[in-house]
């Protein structure tokens, strides 16, 4: 099996991102209704050609990137199929098309913004037959995260043996 890897971690301060393949990461940035993206790693290899994980040194092949949030709303991450409607090599980021889906998300509950990716691909990039994974991750689902952090340093605590982590 191959695959491309792609992540982002983030607190309130700083992220550090990591990318080996095609796909691409964009930080997103702004004001409610005025959100716009920036890129933070691009695609690895030419059209239909990439690097995977599974491949010899697949490690030399690892971009990481780090910075402080300041002004950073969230990061949006995509694979290849859908990053061939917002990215190309020769000209960038398509910011119209980015900026479409990074505005859309905000205010939509995960179930509107599901389907209005879902009406955005049927009515007008119809012809995509790639994988289309997609995801936005902002400070705002941070703060819920935060609010678990509690109960799971308290789960964690107990955990005395590898056993245990399996059974979980």
């Amino acid at each position: 099996m191959a695959c491309t890897l792609l992540f982002v971690a983030f607190n309130q301060d700083y992220y550090v991102a990591g990318h080996i393949g095609d796909g691409l990461i964009a930080s997103i940035h702004g004001v409610s209704g005025q959100e716009y993206s920036k890129l933070l790693s691009e695609p690895d290899g030419e059209a239909n050609e990439t690097y995977f994980v599974t491949m010899a040194k697949a490690q030399t092949r690892l971009r990481l990137k780090s910075g402080k949030m300041d002004s950073i709303k969230g990061f949006f991450i995509t694979t290849d199929g859908i990053q061939d409607r917002i990215y190309q090599k020769k000209f960038g980021i398509s910011s119209n098309n980015l900026n479409t889906l990074i505005q859309a998300y905000f205010g939509k509950t995960n179930t509107e913004y599901k389907e209005f990716v879902d009406k955005l691909i049927a009515n007008r990039w119809t012809d995509l037959n790639d994988d289309l994974s997609l995801a936005v991750v902002t400070k705002e689902h941070q703060l819920i995260q935060d609010s678990i952090q509690p109960y799971l340093l308290e789960v964690l605590s107990n955990i005395k043996s590898k056993q245990q982590i399996t059974k979980l």
